[in-house]
């Protein structure tokens, strides 16, 4: 019986690999002419319709659904049993290529204007970042150090944060920040 268990177990592991395999694949595949070929993309917009009927979807409907990923929602569309970003679809529309990572400019995961959109780095989509809600300072990159009543800057760097000083206001806190997050990461910094 545990024999029977284990090769069950072995087919179940062996196809959610061919399952991710598959995937990987299917992402591999996609290319720009495929892409127009089943839909219409507005760069002024940033709105896809399809170009197709297909499965119940009538010719000239807006394209995806809203899809929720760590918490912010994102619009995604259903390629060849795949789904995907719009705003990675949008830079492979325009451009013919898709980044590993597309940045919204404007922080809004929902604007998937052309000119909204960016390749970037995972360093650079993260310094782009919005103000964390469990942010108490108010500023991006400060807190205040309970014992010595000062307050002090901090910048994420590539797996650890580099500390920027101690400061006794906030704004001058946040004003080696600014700098800081300019110098690091130039037109990707965001300060709120």
């Amino acid at each position: 019986m545990s024999g029977e268990a284990s090769d069950f177990g072995a087919q179940n592991f062996g196809r959610a690999v061919t399952r991710r395999i598959l995937k990987s694949i299917h992402l591999a595949e996609l290319t720009q002419a495929r892409l127009k070929e089943l839909l219409n993309y507005d760069p002024e917009t940033g709105i896809f319709t399809w170009r197709v009927n297909r499965q119940g979807i009538c010719k000239g409907r807006n394209a995806g659904c809203l899809h929720n990923k760590g918490g912010r929602t994102y619009r995604a569309i259903k390629i060849d049993g795949v789904a995907r970003g719009a705003h990675r679809l949008a830079f492979l529309y325009i451009y013919g290529y898709m980044p590993s990572v597309v940045d919204h400019v404007d922080n809004s995961p929902l604007n998937n204007r052309i000119g909204n959109l960016r390749a970037a780095t995972p360093a650079q989509n993260s310094a782009n970042s919005k103000l964390s809600k469990k942010n108490s300072s108010g500023y991006k990159g400060v807190s205040l150090r309970k014992r010595s009543k000062k307050w002090t800057s901090q910048i994420s760097a590539v797996g650890h944060y580099k500390h920027l000083g101690s400061f006794f206001t906030p704004e001058e806190a946040h004003e080696a920040y600014r700098r800081a997050a300019i110098e690091r990461s130039g037109d990707f910094a965001r300060f709120t």
